[in-house]
């Protein structure tokens, strides 16, 4: 579930189009194609899902995972299911555990999207301990998930680093920031998820939006 600060808005993508527009915008961003189903950062000439948050993050090329153009950049998919098995809760900078995310200054808007077949993002549960996606943003920048299913996360143990969304929050996606970001779903399914404080699915600060999706614990 949502926290209760969040702003939260459930838009029909049918009364909107909103969701539409956007994906047929993605396609003019350059892509990052995740062409991998496992976990890692093995330089081999693939690009898994971890390498292609790297690049995002780092704004960087990483093993076959181009730079992300700024200011818009987004993550696609040549395989229907990508599993998480780096296990490794409590570290924060992508090398294990969830999936770290933050965007540099240069980009303004990400989307991680399954294309229309949709994608699945797992957990391998007897090597993995830990959430899917830690988000964390600046004023003014937007992630969205679009087209996906995200299952099996765990929020690691509670702390007091937040009050609103704290480590133990967000089994698939705990999303923070300085203020004024937002985080949007788009014909997402959360399901299988828990945490030990707050949205077992997802909890998220500042500004987010569901667009045909559901979150179920």
């Amino acid at each position: 579930m949502f926290n209760t600060r969040t702003l939260l808005r459930l838009i029909s993508v049918c009364a909107s189009g909103a969701g539409l527009a956007l994906l047929v915008a993605s396609s003019a961003y350059a892509q990052i194609s995740v062409n991998a189903a496992g976990d890692g950062l093995t330089i081999n000439n693939d690009c898994t899902l971890r390498e292609a948050i790297e690049a995002v993050r780092t704004g960087s090329a990483v093993d076959a995972c181009p730079a992300p153009n700024a200011p818009y950049a987004t993550i696609a998919f040549t395989v229907g299911t990508v599993t998480l098995s780096l296990g490794g809760a409590g570290e924060d900078n992508n090398q294990q555990g969830d999936l770290d995310l933050s965007l540099p200054p240069t980009i303004t808007t990400l989307l991680i999207g399954g294309g229309p077949n949709g994608v699945t993002i797992e957990v391998d549960q007897s090597l993995f301990d830990d959430r899917l996606f830690d988000v964390q943003l600046s004023g003014g920048q937007v992630v969205t998930f679009a087209n996906l299913v995200l299952t099996g996360g765990a929020a690691p143990s509670s702390d007091t680093s937040r009050t609103v969304c704290n480590l133990g929050s967000g089994g698939a996606i705990r999303a923070v920031g300085s203020g004024g970001e937002t985080l949007s779903l788009i014909s997402v399914t959360v399901r299988t998820n828990t945490a030990v404080f707050r949205g077992g699915g997802v909890c998220a600060e500042g500004v987010s939006t569901l667009i045909a999706s559901s979150v179920v614990t």
